[in-house]
């Protein structure tokens, strides 16, 4: 090991705490995370960071997949969106790459404001593909549909025009095997979603890697998980949902590489930030005011939080716990760049490396 693979794994490791920061303190993050970590086998920021880099390239599609509509109001949740638009402005000014914004049509007035805020142009519409690859600081929003056939159709379409180079699911609502989707206390939510997750295996037919980034196992692409879940979460395994179906809520849909987190945009700007920390250039990631505007302006579009308020919050977690992980999640990375380049810590590095603690 040297000094930088050193400093990456502790980088990993810090994300990966933050990330599985567990306020409400019920354990549903620290029970998944292990399985997730014995998949990846190093800190899944990282696992996730340096497939989704090796596999996107400048000028070519990049699907960015979320959505998840939530009861009783029918209206689309904060958590998924917001990290999800900020990918699409790391994606096109950090890779050079084009986001492809995959959504409900629920969450296409919240895209537009959050899109405005994150300083991105949203295309829309027949051109929409053409004028985000054409032009710089784009993305393409591209709805989704409901019914299972119009969807299939969309899938053919989408692989034709934009066939993408990666693709990420941040919080996705992903169908049972008896292809029933779930809210997270196991009730029938199919009506409301977006049959989104039916991209993921046709894509990993056609070659294409895959991401997916969730936080209970309702989420399109943690099959994997399954056996883990079963043991470990609420709901997942077969006659837990309440719902009737008999499958749980654990989603049927495989991802090439799995990240877990307390909440989806917490997994999803932890990835970001291995990113930048791999690139070493820090300042693509959001600080707690760009995160604060995205949140305000989709909320104020129409994004609800999970309790159903129409508020700037995330799963339940307001601002006053949001905005200071996203700025710990920045610095750390920042102070770790800091401390490389000016080599003011190398004795400890050579220090720690020659007791071989880590390797």
């Amino acid at each position: 090991m040297t000094p930088y693979e050193l400093s990456l794994l502790q980088a990993g490791e810090n994300l990966d705490a933050l990330m599985n920061l567990d306020p409400r303190g019920y354990g549903v993050c620290r029970a998944l995370y292990p399985a997730a970590r014995a998949l990846a086998g190093e800190p899944l920021s990282l696992h996730a960071a340096r497939y989704l880099l090796d596999s996107v390239q400048p000028g070519q599609f990049c699907y960015v997949m979320t959505g998840f509509v939530l009861l009783p109001h029918g209206s689309p949740e904060t958590d998924g969106m917001v990290s999800s638009m900020l990918l699409c402005r790391m994606l096109t000014g950090m890779c050079g790459a084009v986001p492809v914004l995959i959504c409900p049509e629920d969450c296409r007035e919240p895209a537009r404001a959050m899109a405005a805020a994150a300083g991105l142009h949203l295309y829309e519409g027949e051109d929409a593909l053409e004028r985000a690859r054409t032009l710089p600081a784009s993305a393409a929003f591209v709805s989704f549909p409901k019914e299972r056939k119009a969807a299939e159709e969309r899938i053919r379409w989408l692989l034709e025009k934009a066939r993408p180079s990666a693709a990420v699911a941040v919080e996705l609502p992903g169908a049972n095997e008896k292809g029933v989707y779930h809210n997270a206390v196991g009730l029938d939510v199919s009506a409301l979603e977006a049959r989104t997750d039916l991209l993921l295996p046709k894509l990993s037919e056609a070659g294409v890697p895959t991401i997916a980034i969730g936080d209970l196992g309702n989420e399109a692409g943690l099959a994997a998980l399954r056996p883990h879940l079963y043991k470990a979460i609420p709901y997942t395994a077969e006659g837990e949902c309440r719902c009737g179906c008999g499958g749980g809520i654990a989603a049927a849909t495989a991802a090439d590489r799995v990240l877990t987190a307390v909440t989806s945009d917490w997994g999803c700007l932890a990835m970001m930030s291995a990113m930048a920390l791999l690139r070493e250039q820090p300042d693509w990631l959001p600080d707690s005011g760009l995160y604060s505007r995205v949140l305000d302006a989709g909320c104020r579009a129409g994004l609800i939080d999970m309790g159903g308020w129409q508020i700037p919050a995330v799963d339940g977690f307001g601002e006053e716990l949001l905005l200071p992980v996203a700025d710990l999640m920045k610095e750390t990375c920042r102070n770790m760049l800091k401390i490389r380049q000016s080599g003011s810590c190398s004795h400890w590095f050579d220090g720690m490396l020659q007791k071989k603690f880590f390797g």
